[in-house]
């Protein structure tokens, strides 16, 4: 039974992921919009294919997502912040030295 809750969160949280992915790609942060897409497809892939696993293997579906969010986290850390001190280094550098 618990498992249906952590498969329709998945296909949720996947489906949030696309939008957050859309709007990276609007940013022109496309290597991280592609990777939020990869990673809500996969989201919504397990969240489907946990449905039909046997009881028994219940299990991994509910790791994969917890891998899932692991490595979007650090994905997110990773290219999310290289944006950022790149357009901090661009508005120092267009400041004139006195």
């Amino acid at each position: 039974m618990s498992n249906i809750f952590y498969n329709i969160l998945s296909i949720v949280v996947g489906l949030g992921i696309i939008y957050y992915g859309i709007s990276n790609v609007r940013k022109s942060n496309v290597l991280l919009g592609v990777l939020t897409f990869v990673h809500s497809a996969l989201f919504i892939f397990f969240g489907i294919f946990g449905f039909f696993l046997p009881k028994e293997y219940e299990s991994i579906s509910v790791l994969a997502m917890l891998a899932f969010c692991i490595t979007l986290f650090i994905c997110i850390r990773l290219l999310g912040n290289r944006e950022e001190k790149a357009k901090a280094n661009d508005k120092t550098a267009d400041q004139p030295k006195e």
